[in-house]
């Protein structure tokens, strides 16, 4: 149960491929000047209706965004009657984008091989024409439509599209809001052992755990904040809370503990974490 989500795997190849970095792979996004600008950007459209994207990238040179919906499933036909009836004015006035002027726009879909099929099927029985992109062991390959960009469309076809590692490192955004809490918990394990003998909120967490921080819009970060701050309430209130000091000007204050004793009792808690949510899954099938 602290698998790492399909869809925080899809988000974290996008960002390595748009970030200027040759650690883990060749970032042909950026060197094609797609850089990233939001990520998990919610907002309204004019006419009504919210539009929540995953990932928006932008390309100066070009005056073009890239807004990336990453599916680990079948096409959500609302979501996608939204998208394909977004028009410049409603970015333009939601303020998401640097970009000025008549920018152009586009919506692409972003999958795994397990799902990319009954992506596919969605978006042809609902006549759309979005182009889908997936994630064929250590490529990404455009799959269904063409991408308006020709930039972008000769990238994901050839050669077989973009090579990519197969597992992505996890640096940039370790974790978003479809992670189990075993999962974030061992991604802010390491944090809070750093955090021994201070006073902290939970932004001072996302702020070493999230490197393109910067980049997350603040809805998304208010929705991180929620759920860290019930993980971390449940630590120092539980089986935790000897590691915990009264706190008296931050939310919370860890004592100056020996790190490998935290350690230990952290998995040990993560382990009783995973029992009661496949305890959980196991009922909830039972009751189908």
């Amino acid at each position: 149960m602290n698998e790492l989500s399909s869809h925080t795997k899809l988000m974290n190849t996008v960002i390595c491929l748009s970030t200027k970095s040759y650690r883990y792979c060749t970032p042909v996004l950026y060197e094609n000047h797609y850089e990233l600008e939001t990520i998990e950007c919610s907002f309204n459209m004019i006419a009504g209706g919210l539009i929540d994207a995953d990932i928006i990238l932008k390309n100066p040179q070009l005056n073009n965004l890239f807004i990336l919906e990453c599916k680990a499933g079948g096409l959500e036909k609302e979501q996608a009657k939204r998208y394909a009836s977004l028009v410049h004015k409603d970015i333009t006035n939601a303020n998401i984008t640097t970009l000025s002027g008549n920018f152009s726009h586009e919506i692409t879909y972003l999958t795994d091989a397990e799902n990319k099929d009954k992506l596919i099927l969605g978006i042809s029985e609902n006549s759309l024409n979005f182009p889908v992109i997936y994630q064929n062991k250590d490529k990404l390959s455009l799959a269904f439509n063409s991408i308006k960009c020709p930039t972008l469309n000769k990238l994901f076809t050839d050669n077989g599209g973009v090579v990519i590692p197969e597992n992505p490192p996890l640096i940039y955004y370790p974790f978003g809001k479809d992670d189990s809490d075993a999962h974030i918990l061992n991604c802010i394990g390491p944090v809070l052992i750093q955090l021994r003998g201070q006073e902290f909120t939970v932004e001072d967490i996302l702020f070493k755990t999230h490197r393109i921080y910067e980049h997350i819009s603040d809805n998304a970060i208010k929705g991180l904040k929620g759920r860290l701050g019930k993980l971390i309430n449940d630590l120092s209130k539980g089986e935790m809370n000897e590691f915990f000091n009264i706190p008296q000007s931050k939310p919370y204050s860890l004592k100056d503990f020996g790190p490998k004793g935290f350690q230990k009792k952290l998995e040990s808690y993560i382990e009783k974490s995973n029992q009661s949510a496949m305890k959980e899954t196991q009922l909830s099938l039972e009751g189908f």
